[in-house]
């Protein structure tokens, strides 16, 4: 019995999507919250579902089940966003989580160093970031 390489690209695909998700959740969290190891705990987690939903995105069909998914994912953050209280609301933590869904999409497709060099060019961009504020 052959192996089935397709399933195990998947697997590596979605698990290169949440690794990116939670690369970029543990950058967000670190220049976010110096303290509150819960808050990190949640953006890590919440980041890397966010980065994860991104790689399984395509992976439901055609563009016209993957378009709303995405639409939704983008809806629902911005929501949460205006949610959040004064003091956590910036565009920079909206705009992270939506490239994070896309660099989780670009995974999931197969777009592994893509995905993998927009994610490092991000996390320096957020470290560069967090010391020109502090």
């Amino acid at each position: 019995m052959a192996p089935d390489f397709q399933n195990a690209q998947l697997i590596v695909r979605l698990g290169v999507a949440l690794a990116i998700g939670l690369l970029v959740g543990l950058e967000e969290a670190d220049r976010r919250y110096e303290s509150a190891e819960e808050q990190r705990a949640v953006e890590i987690r919440t980041l890397g579902g966010v980065g994860l939903l991104g790689g399984l995105t395509l992976q439901l069909g055609t563009l016209s089940v993957a378009l709303p998914v995405a639409v939704w994912t983008v809806l629902i953050t911005a929501l949460h966003h205006r949610r959040a209280s004064p003091s956590d609301r910036s565009p920079l933590n909206l705009i992270v989580t939506i490239l994070t869904f896309f660099l989780g999409t670009m995974a999931g497709v197969g777009q592994l160093r893509l995905a993998a060099c927009s994610t490092l060019a991000l996390m320096l961009a957020l470290r560069m970031l967090s010391k020109s504020i502090a």
